[in-house]
């Protein structure tokens, strides 16, 4: 499942290398354990998602709440404790098999609670709220909790605080607005049909994610295949995968087999965690399908496609390539450094200096030892690109007056690589 990550302590340089799958969390036996990740204990971790400050959260389904997985390694229980259906502080909330986790600009973070048929919201003390939806499974738009869905699986936020939920068992893919108004954005009855709004079908959308352009991508699991939509107009078109399989290819003459995790980077490159072919594979911005990491069922460590998984669901990216997978019947967070990214010896992220932070409208930047300077992107929380400048940048300033209030990521491209800085805007 989606979702592009912020992992913001790593700086990288460009090495020649396979892309490299590591064990990130989980000692592989199913439970709920808390300590460090290499003897903490999950059971059928679903989704996963990073904040501003580079900690790792889980929806950790078979037991029933999320966790949490700070920079250093070391696992606890975020929110929830239990099945049942009851917002509170921390693990004093219950959810009911919670899946799709994301996050906005303020690192709240926002779940689609299935087993409740509801969405809810963690904000970063770890309170858990109830935002749209009911116990009782339906399909009825409305305010808040007058709204219906049966079992939603997945959901993301928009730069403007809209958030899409794919309601798998109404085969539609909903819309909240900021004040909580529920809306049916697109389809209609069971099935895989294009179209626009509610002429488009869907066979089980279980992920959704959100590109840089704004426009929404879905696995629809029964019919194999990865659905795109238009945000502006809402038009549905298949964008990759046919029939159930396994084969590479452009669009529809590529195969998967029961996908279910999906998440875009920063260049549009598309993640998915592909169940029953025990592998992530990636596709281009012009659909091309390629393996990119396993192929076998199992439990290894290692390069590509040697690799192994044990029906991953969730799959997400950060803000430096870098890829986190849910390897749920491994009851492991799994982690994949890309081909064109190693961890540098050289740490110079602490040789950039940015002031005010937080800052209202123009930031400064400063550098030590010689380091020069020009590109640089800002990112929302998300991983969405929203401001790339190319050209040098006037007196190492910056103005950032057009954005909201909230948080965002600065990439400077330097003559030593590249270096990530956390920005909060007043």
């Amino acid at each position: 499942m989606k979702k592009t990550l912020l992992f913001l302590t790593l700086f990288l340089i460009v090495k020649n290398q396979a892309q490299t799958v590591t064990t990130y969390a989980g000692s592989g036996a199913h439970g709920l354990v808390n300590g460090q990740a290499n003897i903490a204990a999950f059971n059928n971790p679903i989704d996963l998602i990073v904040d501003s400050n580079g900690n790792v959260f889980v929806s950790d389904t078979s037991n029933h709440c999320v966790r949490k997985i700070t920079p250093s390694g070391d696992v606890s229980t975020f929110a929830g404790s239990g099945s049942g259906d009851q917002d509170g502080q921390g693990v004093n909330a219950k959810f009911n098999f919670p899946f799709g986790i994301a996050i906005d600009n303020f690192d709240n973070l926002y779940i689609a609670d299935a087993g409740n048929n509801k969405i809810r919201k963690i904000d970063p003390s770890g309170n858990v709220s109830s935002i749209a939806g009911s116990t009782s499974s339906g399909n009825q738009d409305g305010n808040g909790i007058f709204a219906r869905f049966n079992s939603p699986r997945d959901l993301v936020v928009d730069v403007n605080g809209n958030i899409y939920v794919a309601d798998t068992f109404n085969y539609r893919i909903r819309k909240i607005s900021p004040n909580g108004d529920v809306t049916t954005f697109a389809g209609s009855l069971e099935g895989s049909q294009d179209g626009v709004g509610t002429a488009a079908k869907f066979d089980k959308p279980v992920s959704i994610a959100i590109d840089s352009n704004g426009d929404l991508f879905v696995i629809d699991n029964t019919s194999h295949r990865i659905r795109k939509i238009t945000t502006s107009t809402a038009d549905v078109v298949t964008f990759a995968g046919n029939s159930p399989g396994h084969s590479n290819g452009i669009g529809t003459a590529a195969a998967f087999y029961h996908p279910n995790g999906l998440a875009i980077d920063n260049n549009n490159m598309v993640y998915v965690a592909d169940v029953y072919n025990n592998a992530i594979r990636k596709i281009s911005p012009n659909a091309e399908v390629t393996d990119f990491a396993g192929m076998n069922l199992g439990y290894q460590d290692g390069e590509g496609v040697n690799a192994e998984f044990a029906q991953p669901y969730g799959v997400a990216t950060d803000a430096n390539g870098i890829i986190y997978v849910a390897d749920t019947n491994n009851h492991r967070i799994r982690k994949i450094t890309p081909n064109n990214l190693s961890v540098s010896d050289f740490n110079f992220n602490d040789k950039v200096i940015l002031y005010p932070n937080p800052v209202k409208d123009v930031l400064s930047i400063q550098t030590e030892n010689g380091i020069s300077f020009k590109n640089y992107s800002v990112l929302d929380i998300n991983g969405r690109v929203l401001v790339s400048q190319s050209k040098a940048i006037q007196n190492n300033q910056i103005n950032l007056s057009g954005l909201t209030t909230g948080i965002y990521i600065l990439q400077l491209e330097t003559d030593k690589g590249l270096v990530t800085k956390k920005i909060i805007k007043e």
